[in-house]
């Protein structure tokens, strides 16, 4: 559907009329815009249709190309690209120095006057793989008189047939290095070490799990403690082919996960220690999912997901583009504004938060579906 410039350049304020007819232009070009999206909208659905039929006669369907953005979202990320800036500060007095070498010159290459001037320091990071293999020889001791064998100690951080670097340097690599148990294999064997795929699969799972489980109830329990309010969200997981679901309970201090079967309500009372009919005391700030409702007191919805409803619209009509931007424009100082409190909270500033507030979210564009 092609539609003249001129009709989609149209602002009904710019317009030497009546509030009126103003008004009634407005509901016409609203009536348009809606047109013109759920036209879009069928024309994507009857080409997947096509491709489908397509791809059942054994056929190719049309190619996936990505249409230019005609829009404000482009522009705003740029916006904020630009209020970045790149520091790149001296590395030298950040690194740990291991060992000094001293490399002097042959003073007899060097004419008769030269004088001693000190030493110029150059830098060179590197890195020592080699395995470590401790073979312990136990003093053992027979007494005839108890009948028993008397051995020596092994130290403290023996546990087992690996040592702790070693097992640390598997965890490291698995979970902030995301390398797959069959490559950590290789990278140990190369490097001289015995140990099975299940051995490793052990150290990451088995005998770290009671560890990690106690390490995170105590960053959530300290986190609970010291906050008024809580994020929430979570995400599905597939393992072993079972369907498992993530959570993520977090501030700007502590985040800490937790793997369920289900994610219902039932589930996320039993993570926060609620009992039935118990509330959440603090503040709870979520997607507004069925699983979170009626969980906490006070209920927030997050910045994230109510942004995402802005940044779905893309009207064709330019009045409507205009408004929406010079919205998200306020809407992105408004932010800056929340940010700012935070860091100094003072009456005056509460004041003109809830001012904004109110001014920006009950404004009235002209633009239907943004308001």
């Amino acid at each position: 559907m092609e539609i003249d410039e001129e009709i989609l350049s149209l602002n009904p304020d710019e317009l030497e009329t009546d509030e009126k007819t103003k008004a009634l232009i407005r509901k016409v070009l609203n009536l348009l815009e809606q047109v013109l999206k759920e036209n879009a909208e069928l024309r994507v659905e009857i080409q997947k249709l096509r491709d489908e039929n397509a791809r059942l006669k054994g056929e190719k369907g049309k190619p996936r190309v990505l249409p230019n953005v005609k829009g404000i979202n482009a522009e705003e990320d740029k916006e904020e690209m630009e209020k970045k800036t790149w520091f790149k500060g001296p590395k030298v007095a950040q690194i740990s120095i291991n060992r000094t070498e001293t490399v002097e010159i042959d003073t007899r290459k060097l004419p008769k006057d030269a004088v001693f001037k000190g030493y110029r320091r150059v830098t060179v990071q590197e890195l020592k793989f080699e395995s470590d293999n401790v073979q312990f020889l136990i003093g053992r001791y027979y007494s005839k008189s108890k009948n028993k064998t008397y051995e020596g100690e092994l130290p403290n951080w023996v546990d087992g047939n690996f040592g702790p670097k070693l097992k640390a340097f598997i965890i490291n690599l698995y979970f902030a290095g995301r390398v797959p148990e069959k490559k950590i294999r290789i990278i140990l064997t190369e490097m001289g070490i015995v140990i099975s795929a299940g051995e490793i699969s052990d150290i990451i799972t088995k005998e770290k799990q009671k560890m990690f489980t106690k390490e995170r109830d105590d960053i959530f329990n300290a986190g609970m403690e010291s906050t008024s309010y809580v994020h929430a969200d979570d995400t599905m997981l597939r393992h072993k082919g079972v369907t498992n679901h993530v959570m993520v309970l977090c501030t700007a201090l502590f985040g800490v996960f937790f793997v369920n079967r289900y994610k219902n309500r039932d589930t996320v009372r039993e993570i926060l220690g609620l009992k039935l009919g118990q509330l959440f005391n603090k503040i709870l700030i979520s997607d507004n999912a069925r699983q979170f409702w009626m969980i906490a007191y006070i209920q927030s919805l997050c910045w994230v997901h109510e942004i995402r409803h802005y940044k779905k619209l893309e009207p064709w009509l330019k009045c409507n583009r205009d408004a929406l931007k010079k919205f998200r424009i306020e809407m992105r100082g408004f932010w800056h504004l929340l940010k700012d409190y935070k860091v100094q909270p003072n009456k005056e500033g509460k004041t003109r938060v809830f001012r904004e507030f109110d001014r920006i979210f009950t404004t009235t564009t002209g633009y239907a579906d943004l308001d």
